[in-house]
């Protein structure tokens, strides 16, 4: 698996970041112009150190983001481009209609317009991952998916992938992001063997 500190131009937002978006949102005014600069610190102090201070979020190029609600979860890839005049919200979910990509993208959309000041257009896109056959590994597919995305921008692929609209189909079937689980409990156990 790879790690997330070798990556330069990528921000990995904490697994309950978005629900506090949408929390803090929500206590927002809708059609206020003016983003509260205490909404950016809240975000900030609940990322724990994670999220880059807001002067070097000009850096990122790809946010990923979990998105949890309903007892699924989901995933975002935000693209901003290098010259920062196009960004793409792309949402990927393995039950395909369970996530409403349009709720989502609009509440990203507002972060990235108010929050980051991204003066750009932003379009929000449905990408195309395997789809899960049970209800219980959508946590798996998140993060098999989020370890192809960091493959894939390493070796200078990703890019094509989503403007082609969808991920490899050689990234695997349902059954091989299935047993994903069990490489992701292999390195669990490593973890904490080192840990002891």
């Amino acid at each position: 698996m790879p790690c997330i500190d070798e990556i330069p131009g990528w921000f990995f937002a904490h697994t309950h970041w978005y629900k506090t978006l949408k929390n803090l949102l929500a206590e927002e005014s809708p059609d206020s112009s003016e983003w509260d600069n205490e909404v950016l610190q809240k975000l900030v102090k609940h990322q724990k150190g994670l999220i880059p201070a807001i002067e070097n979020m000009a850096d990122i190029r790809y946010t990923v983001v979990p998105i949890h609600g309903e007892n699924h979860w989901s995933l975002v890839l935000i693209h901003i481009s290098d010259t920062r005049d196009a960004c793409v919200i792309y949402h990927m979910d393995s039950i395909k209609t369970f996530h409403d990509h349009s709720q989502i993208g609009a509440l990203l959309n507002t972060w990235l317009d108010r929050g980051l000041r991204l003066n750009t257009e932003i379009s929000i896109v449905s990408i195309g991952i395997t789809q899960q056959t049970n209800n219980f590994d959508c946590g798996v597919h998140v993060l098999y998916i989020i370890t192809k995305l960091i493959e894939a921008g390493k070796n200078g692929q990703l890019l094509e992938y989503l403007e082609n609209g969808g991920l490899p189909k050689e990234w695997g079937t349902a059954e091989i992001v299935s047993k994903y689980r069990l490489q992701v409990r292999d390195l669990l156990i490593s973890l904490v063997e080192s840990d002891t």
